[in-house]
């Protein structure tokens, strides 16, 4: 039974105007019954379509097709039949697969039987069946690229790079369209041919050239939306880990693509990135950071934060450290266990470089940064002085770094007091500035540690200085109530302290 409504809906299907206008005549067959004339028709207009193809082929320079319209046209000036010779041209130029060969072949037996209405009746089935063919196999789908195709396209890319739009956005979806063009048989080829390109591209100008961008953008697109399984031996993908890896970490850092990977990939990869000193990694570094924001696998983790500790200690780190307090500990074990002038004058530096701390580090990381500061400062190391003696550099650390400085010079690892009295000037002048509420959690604090407690008697002349400087800050406080807690617990501490 005829099906006017599936037959009108394969119009909408077909790519050019002109295909369109010609399959109005196929409609008009199958409407009244026609179905031996239009099986012909349609396997003439199936032919037509395959052999203009061959000459759009030709006319950007496909030297196969130019072969095979040759012969093509040597037959035509005979006067013989050439449908067997565009078909089989089709093929070799891959206009149409081997699969899509073997269904003309038989559709050309079937037109050869049909022609002779002596022999066997058209059914609507196989009126139908060749309009099907030939909506799938020619009208619905443009001319697939070739492998001469793909590196012609290539080869333009690199000489006229003009041909893509700067903007990664704009040139997108450009790139989309042209993969679309390409066989899905050909996926591997493209593949290594971009892969191979975007390494002598990144080596002669780097990976941040226009053309590196572009065969970046080919090869995150070809593997994230058209190839199936980016594992398959066939992409080569394990042998370009080997040979290339820093080229492979250009794409393959992006999630969408890491995530596709098998993990035997994934762990040739990070090896590489552990095992390369940090001086030679360049983009790499970069890529890999931003890999780690949301790995979660914790011996990548591990990797990645063992190697980037030993980057220079600059506000620049703050990116690489997702986990702050890694970084925190990191610097502790870097920078101010040793006790080291210059390391710990580094640090210091570090924290100037910094606009505001707590943007980056939380209340708690904020305090541990000013315990590993006042160690410096009580080390002596000069830039550590200088630095806190500063009111702006104060004021930019913040009140959780400070108490966690004022902790630091007072109370003692194994919590017990620990006060020199150097140190009580720049304490009382530092909690003057304090907020009242920041001023009673010292308070309350150091009071719990300092309960009872006494210094040692044998430093005599430590009331009277304490009290002496006590004297010398109460200008300084606004609030006279914390300045007599402060005044309680020091007097106390230092009581027995004299002759």
């Amino acid at each position: 039974m005829a099906d006017l409504q599936w037959v009108k809906l394969q119009k909408s299907l077909i790519k050019e105007a002109s295909d369109a206008s010609l399959y109005d005549d196929i409609i008009t067959c199958y409407e009244n019954g026609l179905y031996r004339p239009g099986f012909i028709l349609t396997w003439l207009l199936l032919i037509e379509s395959l052999k203009r193809k061959l000459l759009e082929l030709e006319s950007i320079g496909n030297t196969k097709a130019l072969a095979e319209n040759q012969k093509i046209q040597k037959l035509e000036a005979s006067h013989k039949s050439v449908d067997v010779e565009i078909y089989n041209a089709a093929k070799v130029c891959e206009i149409i697969t081997d699969s899509e060969f073997t269904i003309i072949d038989s559709l050309w037996q079937q037109r050869c039987v049909f022609s002779h209405p002596y022999m066997a009746n058209v059914t609507i089935k196989d009126f139908e069946y060749i309009i099907e063919k030939l909506i799938n196999i020619s009208y619905s789908k443009p001319i697939l690229m070739t492998k001469d195709m793909i590196n012609d396209y290539i080869n333009n890319l690199k000489t006229y790079p003009h041909t893509l739009p700067m903007d990664v956005s704009a040139k997108t979806p450009l790139i989309r369209d042209k993969i679309k063009l390409v066989s899905e048989k050909h996926y591997p080829f493209l593949y290594k041919t971009l892969q191979f390109e975007l390494s002598k591209e990144v080596a002669a100008n780097g990976c941040r050239s226009n053309l590196s961008t572009t065969f970046r953008c080919f090869i995150y697109i070809l593997l994230n939306e058209f190839v199936i399984d980016i594992n398959d031996k066939k992409m080569g993908v394990e042998s370009h880990l080997i040979r290339n890896p820093e080229i492979c970490w250009l794409y393959f850092f992006l999630v969408d693509l890491w995530n596709k990977l098998d993990l035997k990939y994934k762990d040739m990869l990070i090896e590489f990135f552990n095992n390369t000193e940090l001086k030679s990694l360049d983009y790499v570094l970069y890529n890999v950071k931003n890999l780690m924001k949301s790995e979660s696998n914790p011996r990548y983790l591990k990797i990645y934060y063992n190697k980037i500790k030993h980057l220079d200690l600059t506000s620049d780190i703050l990116s690489f450290y997702y986990d702050k307090e890694k970084l925190v500990n990191d610097i502790a074990d870097r920078y101010i266990d040793g006790n080291i002038f210059t390391m710990q004058g580094v640090f210091v530096d570090f924290l100037i470089s910094i606009d505001n701390i707590h943007s980056y580090f939380s209340p708690m990381q904020c305090y541990k940064l000013g315990t590993l500061l006042a160690r410096c400062f009580e080390n002596g190391t000069f830039k550590a002085q200088i630095f806190i003696n500063e009111t702006n550099n104060r004021a930019k650390i913040g009140e959780d770094f400070l108490k966690g400085f004022i902790d630091q010079l007072m109370i003692s690892n194994d919590m017990t007091p620990k006060l020199n009295i150097n140190n009580l000037s720049l304490i009382l002048n530092i909690m003057s500035k304090l907020s009242d509420e920041c001023t009673n959690e010292i308070l309350v604090h150091i009071s719990s540690i300092y309960s009872g407690k006494r210094e040692n008697p044998i430093y005599w002349e430590y009331r009277d200085k304490s009290n002496s400087l006590l004297s010398k800050s109460l200008p300084m406080f606004t609030n006279l109530q914390v300045f007599k807690k402060i005044s309680t617990i020091i007097q106390e501490y230092y009581q027995d302290c004299h002759n």
